[in-house]
């Protein structure tokens, strides 16, 4: 049995391992359109902190796989599924078969519609290559503007702050998915984030951003506050 798992996150790994379990002679692949070693999600706040490196934030779930006679194919973004054929096209040209496909790719960040744009200032927080974009552009001189309704944006503008970056969270309405953080848990972590400095414009929104000169951008929200920036990170559900 050929086997063929879409993601290499946490999920993706420990549907291999317990498929080897399982089955001893199977034939197992990974692939996933992320080109660096399996690596922990949670802790890339604290690369952008520099509280954690590259190499720290390494799954270790993920190392033993070769051992386990796993292939951890890097760089293949699945683009087309032939389902008559049981074969997966990856946007590098080449194509797998597979007696049984799991798809573990896991969810992607929403972007609003103001926010799709290719600005050197705008960075989707999701990935590890996101986080070091971050982090690099977080070096310039400008406030950050973190855009989301939740733990993610709680998370970036903690990483923010402790880079000593001016940082302003525009937290808009309830998240379409996943649960709302609501009540006194709410009221603590605004509070928190506060107290580390971040001004919090609650139930606000982004409904345009343009760019001023090549470090300086102006985001413009839906109350018609106009705040210039060097970063605006999208840390959405």
């Amino acid at each position: 049995m050929q086997y063929l798992i879409l993601g290499g996150g946490p999920a993706g790994i420990a549907a291999a391992k317990t498929i080897r379990k399982a089955k001893s002679d199977a034939g197992i692949v990974i692939a996933t359109d992320e080109t660096e070693a399996p690596y922990l999600r949670p802790l890339l706040p604290d690369l952008i902190l520099g509280e954690a490196r590259d190499e720290t934030i390494l799954d270790p779930q993920g190392r033993d796989l070769v051992e386990k006679g796993v292939r951890f194919l890097t760089g293949r973004r699945a683009v087309r599924l032939d389902m008559g054929n049981r074969k997966v096209d990856f946007s590098d040209g080449t194509q797998d078969g597979y007696d049984l496909l799991l798809i573990a790719t896991g969810g992607k960040p929403e972007v609003p519609a103001a926010l799709k744009k290719e600005l050197p200032a705008i960075r989707v927080f999701d990935s590890l290559k996101d986080a070091l974009g971050i982090k690099e552009r977080a070096a310039r001189p400008g406030a950050a503007v973190v855009y989301g309704p939740g733990y993610l944006a709680i998370e970036a503008c903690r990483a923010l702050r402790g880079t000593k970056k001016e940082v302003v969270w525009i937290k808009p309405d309830l998240p379409k998915y996943g649960y709302p953080i609501a009540g006194e848990l709410e009221a603590s972590i605004l509070d928190d984030v506060r107290n580390r400095g971040a001004r919090i414009m609650d139930g606000d929104d982004i409904v345009r951003v343009w760019e001023k000169d090549p470090d300086t951008s102006v985001v413009l929200t839906r109350g018609g506050v106009e705040i210039p920036c060097s970063l605006v990170v999208i840390a959405t559900e």
